[in-house]
């Protein structure tokens, strides 16, 4: 899966928030679902999108852990 997700961003292109949230969504929806309220509250409270994407990877990497 991780392949297919790196094929989706396109390699010449810094892959934004969004195209992190929409890999997600199309690969592993129910991930999507638990990650989208933490980010649109990180977006909320001000965090920029290089710290949501930090958050996004950590969390990603620990509920893959699960």
């Amino acid at each position: 899966m991780k392949k297919e997700i790196q094929e989706s961003i396109p390699a010449d292109e810094e892959f934004t928030l969004d195209d992190m949230l929409s890999a997600s969504k199309k690969f592993n929806p129910g991930m999507y679902n638990e990650i989208l309220p933490i980010v649109l509250a990180a977006r909320e409270a001000g965090f920029t999108d290089e710290e949501q994407k930090a958050c996004l990877l950590a969390i990603a990497k620990d509920l893959a852990n699960k």
